[in-house]
């Protein structure tokens, strides 16, 4: 069959099968490896593939070496002569190496952005776009751009206000931005991508009027809803009737009108009771010792009443769900206003986020069966082979379903792999159901196109389980084959059927025995759980290297970020050697944070918090016999301005001024070679140089830079270093380790997705063709519990998932730990360790610590492998001006009166055009020159007189005034690869502006420099450049049109 599909449990070697199945087409000499697209989930995997392929054909190559178990595998499947196997895999070696770059193994976000890339006028992108793939490169932009128009678009600015008061209501986050950065992360997702587009046509004072229109709807239909429901109770008033004559008295049905004529109960009583509904079903009417003459009234108007009730049931089921639709209506009018910022934001910068790539494509490829833009690749790709299938999204597979159904037509080998048990990565769009509903196509909309691929994918299915574990040790396997099969005896149908493949054979190796240690920790509360627990680990990290394992080998798995600070923070404390996303953090340096609140003082003087952080770290490095408390409060009192007190309390010799003129990076090695005075290199700190480095920004900007990107800037550390590993479930995806601890506790049983998207067909409202709703249990008041409950099954399974990539990591120890508190359980993770020991009939009520299997003492290896990184050892850092020797000033102006050299004086006058923007920062600029003794004053006049000719000239003088985009010096890359440097370019609304100096005589290579200049720009996607030289000498003049 063309169409493979192989589901592979955790350990069972999915990268071999992979390499073999590349290795099988690759080989054949009637195919091509240039012909094979080979899709993984990461950048690590594809490398690691890219690797065994070339890896495995050496072995293939090499006479002298005796086959592995694994080649035999594949060279018995090749079914060829060894000699004829040798010579192929020798050229087809050679292919690859010379051919690298048609070596297909990437992700589909490579694929699908080389697509992007050569078709980017048919998916509407600029030419040369530049791709973002970190979204705070693009997400403070779009905040920015939403707060621009704040008060400006009063119906924008209503929304947000809407959406702040909405999300207070909900007793969330009180901080706009932050809120707003969660909420654009979110949407920049696949999820509800096709649903917004159905709103593409909807201008906001659209959406504006929806919003007001659903108010009143909502209104009136309560009002409506209270006139109805007071007709009833006034009918009954005037027959004499009460609430006591009714079936069910106070929980009968007059008591349920007179609720909703007063509408003050909560959304569940708005609707009726089981006893009311008995009263309209069953007709039970009256209470059991009413007269007969009050029967008999009741029973004239019961018809009546019946109308009523179904009226008021039918109003407000229409009325709360309206409230529903209403309250995620400011974030449905956001999310259509950021993706109109985002195109907005690509036609301005050039730049596009990685995640627009699939959307992009998708709406390219919709409905057609053999896209034009692939047709267009001319068939490179045709064999498909697809990795961790389980974690693709239903947008990337609907991208790439049309290149595999035409390569199943001309009936050419595709693969997939996967395993729905290691599906976690839902929050980020992946949908494991595209893998367990194969052969069938997930959410087949019946057209006639999808039935007729799902119908071929029928008819070429093939369906191989990987079921050897060939990674952990037998007791380990035994273990998880019980655990999992008893934890889904008790979950759902959805969960059963992922689960129903989950048994693994224990293979005939030497990978006997192994520990399962199961271990809770009883607890007054979460802090006391906490505290105890980072104990508990702590001691089986020493029990592990008791039995001679090494640092390395012991993982600490946690499902919360959390829980990894935590872990990591307190066995650093304790001397263990650890590494961790935590502990590689730059923010989390002494050295750099102390750089840091160095920096902020120096741009915000007067700032408490800085000066604390400044003096704790001061302490912590440099003196630790200091009390923060005296040398706080003593600054506090210092009379000097601004950081001068810092300077004077430990006598820094500096002034604030002199440091305000340096760069940032400048700055920073200041600090490092006059306050923390250190001449040995650390790693920390060169990461963080070079992070300045690379922004190029002054110090206010870098400051803010810093606060978007602290959280994601670590140092990178060989995977030989010897160190405790801890990182969360969802980064130890794919690996393996000697031994494992895994801290799950999941306390919060809440979904995982809080939203949904729901197709609407509102008589009033057609123009809103779809609705963003909660998604909670009041789902259920309206009749769409199916929906709440999918969604907790997803939930569940979300869970189960992370529990099960977590306990198949380990090869030969694994030890998990639950939370007991005050006798109660509501820690998911440890109902299921206990259920578990329940089933297996050693649960103990007294006993804490439970062991299936024993722990050996671990070989020691004579062998140790070279570390072959090389650390530097210096740090060396020198003032420049004790580098470099500065001609005398004499000579200086001497040219500049004489006029005999534009050369040193140009140099000069574009060093200062080059530090200002506005007119304004010219006099403090030549403030510091003269000051600081760089210029005299006979020199600084001179300057100021050529400067102040150039920024007030009448046809430059609105290039040098605020509210403008100034770029001084900004880089331009050149068709054939050149960086060039204009001058300066201004933006001013749509028109760009390219300013460059000249100081000597006109050339014509100068017309050419600023051709060239605008042609770059021009590709950038500017439509309106003007260009204007400016030659400098005793009379400014200014040429444009160029």
């Amino acid at each position: 069959m063309p169409l493979k599909v192989y589901k592979s449990s955790a350990g069972s070697g999915k990268t071999t099968t992979l390499v073999n199945e590349y290795l099988k087409i690759a080989l054949d000499p009637a195919k091509s490896f240039r012909h094979i697209l080979a899709i993984t989930f990461t950048n690590k995997a594809a490398n690691e593939m890219k690797i065994r392929v070339i890896e495995t054909l050496k072995d293939l190559i090499d006479e002298d070496r005796e086959p592995s178990q694994k080649l035999l595998v594949l060279i018995n499947e090749l079914n060829l002569d060894l000699s004829i196997i040798r010579i192929r895999a020798q050229k087809l070696l050679s292919q690859i190496l010379h051919n690298y770059d048609e070596f297909a193994i990437s992700t589909i976000d490579s694929f699908i952005h080389r697509i992007i890339r050569t078709f980017a006028t048919d998916v509407q992108l600029p030419q040369n776009f530049e791709v973002v793939i970190d979204d705070d490169d693009i997400i403070p932009d779009i905040i920015q751009n939403l707060y621009d128009k704040v008060g400006k678009d009063k119906e924008l600015t209503k929304v947000l206000v809407g959406f702040v008061m909405d999300e207070a209501d909900e007793e969330n986050s009180y901080d706009p931005t932050h809120k707003f950065v969660g909420f654009i992360k979110h949407h920049m997702q696949e999820d509800g991508f096709e649903h917004i587009n159905k709103l593409a046509k909807l201008n906001f004072n659209e959406l504006s009027s929806i919003i007001t229109r659903l108010k009143k709807k909502i209104e009136f239909l309560k009002s409506d809803t209270i006139k109805t429901a007071t007709s009833a109770v006034v009918l009954c008033s005037e027959n004499n009737l009460e609430v006591k004559d009714f079936y069910q008295g106070s929980r009968g049905i007059l008591a349920y009108f007179d609720k909703i004529s007063k509408f003050n109960v909560s959304d569940e009583k708005l609707f009726p009771g089981l006893k009311i509904q008995e009263t309209i079903n069953d007709e039970k009417w009256f209470a059991a010792k009413v007269n007969n003459s009050t029967q008999n009234s009741i029973l004239a108007i019961a018809p009546r009443l019946t109308s009523y009730f179904h009226a008021i049931v039918g109003k407000i089921e229409e009325y709360f769900f309206y409230r529903l639709i209403y309250s995620k209506i400011y974030s449905l009018a956001l999310i259509h206003e950021i993706r109109s910022l985002f195109i907005g934001f690509t036609e301005e910068t050039g730049k596009v986020h990685i995640s627009e790539f699939n959307k992009k494509i998708s709406n390219e490829i919709a409905d057609q069966p053999v896209p034009f833009i692939y047709e267009r690749l001319g068939r490179k790709y045709r064999y498909f082979l697809i990795d961790e299938f389980q974690d693709t999204s239903v947008l990337q597979w609907h991208n790439i379903l049309p290149l595999i159904d035409e390569s199943l037509s001309y009936g050419n080998f595709n693969m997939l792999v996967g395993d729905a048990k290691q599906a976690i990565y839902r929050f980020r769009s992946g949908e494991v159901e595209l893998f367990s509903s194969l052969p069938d196509l997930y959410k087949n909309d019946g057209s006639e196109l999808a039935l007729t691929r799902q119908n071929q994918f029928r008819q070429e299915y093939e369906e191989i389980i990987l079921s050897t574990n060939w990674r952990s040790h037998s007791e380990i396997i035994r273990f998880n084959n019980d655990f999992f099969r008893i934890q889904t005896e008790l979950l759902s149908e959805r969960t059963k059927h992922i689960y129903k493949h989950l048994e693994q054979e224990i293979p005939e190796n030497d990978k006997k025995g192994g520990l399962v240690s199961i271990n809770f920790v009883e607890a007054e509360n979460a802090e006391d759980f906490n505290t105890k627990k980072l104990k508990s680990i702590k001691h089986f990290v020493d029990i592990l290297l008791e039995k001679k394992f090494d640092n390395k080998d012991i993982c600490i798995l946690c499902r919360a970020r959390k829980s990894t600070i935590d872990i990591a923070g307190y066995l650093i404390k304790n001397n263990y050697d650890v590494v961790s996303s935590e502990s590689l953090l730059l923010s989390n340096s002494p050295k750099v944070r102390l750089i840091i609140a160095f920096f902020k003082l120096i741009v915000y003087p007067d700032n408490e918090l800085a000066t604390a952080e400044f003096i704790d770290n001061y302490i912590n490095i440099i003196d630790s016999i200091s009390s923060f408390d005296n040398d706080f409060n003593s600054i506090k009192k210092n009379k000097k301005n601004g950081i001068n007190k810092i300077f004077d309390h430990y006598n820094i010799a500096a002034n604030s001024d002199e440091l305000l003129a340096l760069s940032t990076y400048e700055i920073a090695e200041f600090v490092l070679r006059e306050i923390i005075k250190t001449n040995s290199a650390d790693v920390f700190i060169q990461f963080f140089l070079d992070f300045i480095s690379e922004t190029g920004l002054p110090l206010d900007g870098f400051l803010s830079r810093w606060e978007v990107k602290k959280e994601k800037l670590f140092i990178t550390m060989s995977d030989d270093i010897d160190a405790i590993k801890i990182m969360t479930i969802h980064k130890a995806k794919g690996l393996d380790f000697p031994a494992v601890i895994v801290d799950a506790s999941n306390t919060k049983n809440q979904n995982t997705k809080s939203e949904y998207w729901e197709n609407l067909e509102l008589k009033d409202f057609e123009e809103l063709k779809v609705g963003l709703l909660p998604l909670n249990r009041k789902l259920e008041l309206v009749g769409r519990s199916n929906i709440y409950e999918e969604e907790a099954s997803k939930t569940e399974l979300d869970f189960l998932n992370i529990v099960y990539v977590a306990f198949t990591r380990p090869q030969k120890a694994l030890f998990a730990i639950g939370q007991i508190q005050q006798g109660n359980i509501r820690d998911i993770f440890s109902k299921y360790l206990i259920n578990y020991l329940k089933t297996k009939g050693i649960w103990d009520n007294n006993k804490l610590s439970y062991n299936i299997g024993e722990l050996a003492v671990q070989e020691i290896t004579t062998f140790n492998e070279v570390n072959k990184t090389i650390n530097l050892e210096d740090f060396v850092s020198s003032k420049w001006t004790d580098l470099i020797t500065v001609a005398s000033t004499e000579d200086i102006t001497t040219e500049i009166l004489e006029g005999s050299s534009s050369r040193s004086y140009g140099k000069l006058i574009h060093k200062i055009l080059a530090e200002i923007e506005t007119v304004d920062q010219l006099s403090p600029l030549l403030v510091y020159l003269s000051e600081s003794g760089i210029l005299t004053k006979n020199e600084i006049q001179i300057i100021e007189s050529i400067v102040t000719s150039v920024i007030t000239h009448p046809e430059l003088r609105n290039y040098f005034q605020k509210n403008i985009i100034i770029k001084n010096e900004t880089e331009v890359m050149l068709d054939n690869g050149d960086i060039v440097r204009p001058d300066r370019v201004v933006i001013d609304n749509e028109v760009l502006t390219i300013i460059d100096y000249k100081t000597g005589e006109e050339k014509k290579q100068d017309y050419n420099q600023i051709k060239n200049y605008r042609d770059a720009f021009s590709k950038l996607g500017y439509k309106h450049i003007q260009t204007k030289l400016v030659y400098i000498g005793d009379v400014i003049r200014v040429v444009g049109g160029y």
